[in-house]
């Protein structure tokens, strides 16, 4: 994905506007779960889901194509989080082809323990530590994605704070899920 600042406010941009998705009266609505991440964050187990928000027409899973690429971002919430954003898990990437020989470019891997307004874990300036490898990929009919990751999180106090590389814990993981294509 892009590694550098504007891909990574691309990704707060998109939490932001889930985070207002997600807000009690869509969760009422149904959100309905579409894929799950399962992953290890600093030796803890991480369950999270990817979701479709039928009443808003998104999800929180999605995939744009630009010419020969796709960018893909996806999104997993902790359904047993006290609060929607909270333990929010995002991964981004850059994909030229489909199926496992799909070349892949990383972009931002973040990790929200305590949503927006706390804390949170993300890859920059340990871009060079993050694997992406898909095992299936198709974007037709809406599109699944399937694969594994692995990447060194260092923690940020704020948005535009910069991440301290002395606090960095080790995460790695799968996801499998459909996609919805960006409108």
């Amino acid at each position: 994905m892009i590694k550098n600042k504007k891909g990574t406010y691309l990704s707060f941009a998109v939490m932001l506007v889930v985070s207002a998705l997600l807000n009690p009266a869509y969760a009422n609505r149904g959100a309905n779960p579409i894929g799950s991440v399962n992953a290890t964050i600093d030796g803890r187990p991480y369950e999270g889901k990817t979701l479709e928000i039928p009443s808003a027409g998104t999800a929180t899973v999605e995939f744009q194509s630009m010419g020969s690429t796709t960018l893909i971002s996806l999104q997993a919430h902790d359904p047993q989080a006290k609060k929607a954003m909270h333990n929010v898990l995002s991964i981004e990437m850059t994909v030229t082809g489909e199926g496992p020989s799909a070349a892949i470019v990383p972009g931002a891997v973040a990790w929200w323990p305590n949503g927006m307004r706390g804390a949170f874990y993300i890859n920059e300036g340990k871009e060079a530590d993050t694997r992406i490898q898909i095992t299936a990929l198709s974007l037709d009919g809406g599109g699944q994605v399937e694969g594994h990751f692995a990447a060194t999180l260092c923690r940020k106090d704020s948005m535009f704070a910069a991440a301290d590389p002395n606090e960095c814990i080790p995460i790695e993981g799968s996801f499998e899920t459909r996609l919805g294509e960006a409108g």
